[in-house]
């Protein structure tokens, strides 16, 4: 038995009918497939698990939830948004393989569009079962100078969290979108998005855990002068698994993307990158930028990161690197020497690795968000915490005493 067992024969929807066939015929990825050599899904494809039945969760007042991969809408008004469950697959096309078995098993999707600036962000919530499989769908619409922004957030340990989310933004439209991976359990998520002139894409994903965790993340830049701004980070310990497939296609002339991972790895984890940055005949002039930096933490923590390009055309501005290292001897003895632990002289560089992402947050309160987050999870971080919260108070107060004179 095998989750392609929970197919359904047959299907009457012509995209679900082409993703059962797809699936049929190529199966689900395993160690020979190149985009999956350095994640094993075998433990959950090996697994028939059910499709998760409707709950009769109550709604939240403000926050989208998803309750085994069903939409429950709140019970508030988001002005500037419209929220609506759809039964029938909308999408691009049937994509990779787990995007196929979420358009093949999934039962209802939430729509969320967008005609002007909404005025709050949009918060959705993911929770799933330990015994059944999730196959949350979300479609996210924003017409021309439409502005949102979006937060997601995976929480729970499931059997099987498979995930998709399509993004369209229409002229001049901009989405900001926050996604944190708290799930314990088996995390397999993509975001596909299609950009038109003008557009700007802001992604900030942030990884823990993960049994594994596995972040596809598509964008199509179609229209001239689009731009996406695509950041990850993972913090992996013990024996958790983080992979980050990150791809960029510049289809248009004039076209940006700017692509930073940063990893932390401690015990026996393993973090996986695999960053692409393809411009295609006839996108002269686009620029595509790929940084990936690492930093591991112990002897047996493993990285395999992979930034590469694919340029069809003369005029393009690119560049690509990556790093592997362990933290600074020198930097750790100088903060010893002053009366610091060894584990808070740690925090203190490990938190200064990652922040020049959290900084790259223009929201405040998304930025407050995603630097909690990270501090919960570092052994120690009340201390960054409580330093940064001095020195900001100590800037507040002297920017008082300025305005008062």
């Amino acid at each position: 038995m095998s989750l392609l067992d929970t197919l359904p024969e047959q299907s009457d929807d012509e995209l679900r009918a082409q993703a059962i066939a797809a699936l049929r015929e190529v199966g689900l990825p395993n160690k020979k497939t190149e985009a999956w050599r350095f994640t094993s899904v075998k433990a959950i494809v090996e697994r028939a698990l059910p499709p998760a039945p409707t709950s009769l969760t109550p709604p939240h007042a403000e926050v989208v939830r998803f309750v085994g991969g069903h939409p429950v809408l709140p019970t508030t008004a988001h002005p500037g948004l419209t929220l609506s469950r759809v039964a029938q697959p909308t999408g691009f096309e049937v994509g990779e393989a787990f995007a196929a078995l979420n358009t093949a098993l999934f039962s209802d999707a939430l729509v969320v569009q967008a005609k002007g600036v909404a005025e709050r962000p949009l918060f959705v919530d993911h929770e799933a079962g330990a015994e059944t499989a999730a196959y949350a769908r979300l479609r996210v619409v924003l017409e021309a100078n439409a502005e949102l922004v979006l937060v997601e957030r995976y929480r729970g340990r499931s059997a099987l969290s498979d995930s998709v989310v399509e993004v369209v933004l229409g002229e001049n439209a901009k989405l900001v979108h926050l996604r944190t991976h708290e799930d314990e359990g088996a995390l397999v998520g993509t975001v596909s998005v299609r950009q038109a002139r003008h557009s700007r894409y802001v992604s900030h994903a942030l990884s823990f855990f993960g049994a594994p965790t596995r972040l596809d993340l598509r964008v199509r830049l179609e229209g001239e002068g689009a731009e996406c701004s695509l950041d990850g980070i993972a913090l992996v310990e013990g024996q958790t698994h983080s992979d980050h497939h990150v791809r960029v296609d510049h289809v248009a002339p004039r076209t940006t993307s700017h692509m930073r991972h940063r990893a932390v790895v401690s015990d026996r984890a393993t973090s996986v990158f695999d960053g692409q940055a393809h411009v295609l005949p006839g996108a002269a002039g686009c620029e595509a930028h790929q940084h990936s930096r690492n930093l591991l933490l112990s002897e047996q923590a493993t990285v395999h990161t992979k930034p590469h390009l694919e340029i069809h055309v003369d005029e393009v501005v690119a560049s690509h690197g990556a790093t592997v290292g362990a933290l600074d001897a020198d930097a750790l003895f100088y903060l010893r020497a002053r009366g610091i632990s060894k584990r808070d002289a740690q925090t203190l560089l490990t938190y200064a690795f990652l922040q020049e992402l959290v900084d790259a947050i223009a929201h405040p309160a998304l930025r407050t968000a995603m630097r909690d987050a990270l501090l919960s999870q570092l052994p120690g971080g009340e201390l960054v915490r409580s330093l940064e919260d001095e020195a900001l108070d100590f800037v507040e107060d002297h920017a008082s005493e300025e305005e008062g004179a």
